[in-house]
């Protein structure tokens, strides 16, 4: 008891001491271990009593941290439980969408020609409005497999007629020059020269009249040239004279057909703007798997405007899908180009050159 008052004295002077608020919680400490307590106090006015309470501060807030501890495991468990429960739901709706994406991140335009594009398959965990999405992706990419396919057979026959066109093209002066020829040196009675003649003219005609857009073997495309020059020889006579220098190991390689005889009907064309003789020789090789042709005369060579035109010409077409539309009048340099262009894309060599009073040079080359 002697305690008890004891220690009411001790709050009572405390409180009247630091002037501490009823009604109020305040930090004190312990009279008897001197540890730290909570106490609040209330003033009875009808007895004058004052009822002072006290608790030790550990105490109240060891309990305090139990439920803090039971409340952060009831927490996490919820959390993991939503968690859990999220995953197994967005997974039903995001897998197929990640599908979706990397079917269509990996999807090109070799995917759609060659059928073989990746294929969303339907998920039976999916939700259904997934489902059809995954369907409707993959009858698109069946239309557009077909659709692209069509376009790619339609754009392949237009360059199959195209490239058959351009390369069946005979100047038709050739023709009636030589049947002037033959008609001048039947009346002079030579014979033998028109015989020869013949024979150039029906092999030359065969010749162009195969329909080959693959190329032909560099050898046949030599002999249909020689045999044209042989026949502008029988015309001009010693006027012309003519060199061929190709190596024997160029024969096999495959070329696209009249692509060294049209050049040089140009050489003879404008080569007659000079005095003769008219030379003209056509020499081969091959260097780092690749075969170059040249074609060179001692003629006025061309004008600086053509020269620039041409280049601009190849610089500009590099789409094969998209040649110009050339007219069928002749064999020109762009014809020629454009069927090389057509074999060995961006293999194709194609170079002019001046050499002032020496003449000019035509170079062509491709990847054997």
């Amino acid at each position: 008891m002697n305690k008890d008052k004891k220690a009411g004295s001790y709050y009572k002077n405390l409180i009247m001491l630091k002037h501490l608020t009823p009604e109020k919680t305040h930090q004190i400490k312990s009279p008897i271990n001197n540890s730290k307590q909570l106490m609040t106090y209330s003033l009875l006015e009808s007895t004058g009593w004052t009822i002072i309470v006290t608790q030790n501060q550990k105490e109240l807030f060891s309990y305090l941290d139990q439920l803090t501890r039971v409340f952060i495991l009831i927490t996490f468990i919820t959390l993991l439980l939503i968690l859990m429960i999220s995953y197994f739901v967005s997974k039903r709706v995001t897998f197929p969408l990640q599908k979706l994406r990397r079917a269509i991140g990996n999807m090109d335009l070799d995917d759609l020609s060659n059928n073989d594009f990746p294929v969303v398959d339907k998920d039976n965990n999916s939700i259904a409005e997934i489902d059809a999405l995954n369907i409707a992706f993959t009858k698109m990419n069946h239309k557009l497999s077909h659709s692209f396919n069509e376009l790619l057979i339609a754009r392949s026959q237009e360059l199959d007629a195209k490239f058959l066109a351009l390369q069946s093209q005979m100047d038709p002066h050739f023709l009636y020059n030589n049947l002037t020829n033959i008609s001048v040196m039947a009346e002079e009675g030579m014979n033998k020269q028109i015989v020869t003649l013949c024979n150039n003219i029906s092999f030359m005609l065969r010749y162009i009249s195969t329909q080959n857009k693959q190329g032909v073997p560099l050898e046949s495309e030599i002999d249909y040239t020689k045999r044209y020059l042989d026949s502008m020889k029988i015309r001009y006579e010693e006027n012309l004279t003519f060199h061929f220098d190709i190596p024997k190991e160029m024969n096999d390689i495959v070329v696209p057909m009249l692509i060294i005889q049209p050049i040089i009907e140009n050489s003879i064309k404008y080569g007659l703007n000079n005095s003769p003789p008219w030379n003209i020789s056509v020499s081969g090789k091959i260097e780092s798997n690749k075969w170059r042709i040249t074609i060179t005369d001692n003629g006025p060579g061309f004008d600086p405007i053509v020269l620039e035109e041409f280049n601009h010409f190849i610089e500009t077409q590099i789409d094969i899908l998209h040649i110009p539309d050339l007219q069928i009048n002749g064999m020109g340099l762009k014809n020629i180009y454009i069927r090389l262009k057509l074999l060995y894309q961006n293999d194709t060599f194609f170079e002019l050159q001046n050499h002032g009073e020496k003449g000019v040079s035509v170079t062509i080359g491709g990847l054997v």
